[in-house]
């Protein structure tokens, strides 16, 4: 892949990723980025395989190592999964505890946790 020096924002939208390591290819192209917006749609099928996604740890690393330059993230995930499923959302929301005290004037901000599992045939909320 070509480097970009010249690109300093992206707008990443992606739907059924399935695997993150492309990540850190297109980081790696980006060498100046500045601002960084992801959005993913994780499907049933896909959501186990890309787990990493909800973990603040994992975006740490990834962005410390190939994102120095960093100062604006913007992450918006929405998940849409049919079955047994068990999240620990207050877990995930803890994880990206980092980015607050990396970031001047970063917050997280939960717009929506609506967890909906279909079994049986009913729908129930979390």
């Amino acid at each position: 892949m070509p480097i970009l020096t010249h690109l300093t924002f992206l707008d990443l939208y992606t739907v059924e990723v399935e695997d993150v390591p492309f990540l850190e290819h297109i980081l790696n192209c980006m060498p100046n980025l500045i601002q960084l917006t992801i959005t993913f749609m994780l499907l049933n099928k896909t959501l186990i395989n890309i787990i990493d996604v909800l973990d603040g740890q994992f975006w740490k690393e990834l962005l410390s190592r190939h994102a120095p330059r960093l100062c604006k993230f913007d992450f918006f995930i929405s998940v849409v999964y049919t079955g047994q499923l068990l999240v620990n959302l207050d877990g995930i929301v803890d994880s990206f505890e980092y980015f607050v005290t990396r970031y001047d004037g970063w917050h997280m901000a939960a717009s929506r946790w609506l967890l909906s599992v279909l079994t049986r045939g009913k729908l129930k909320f979390g």
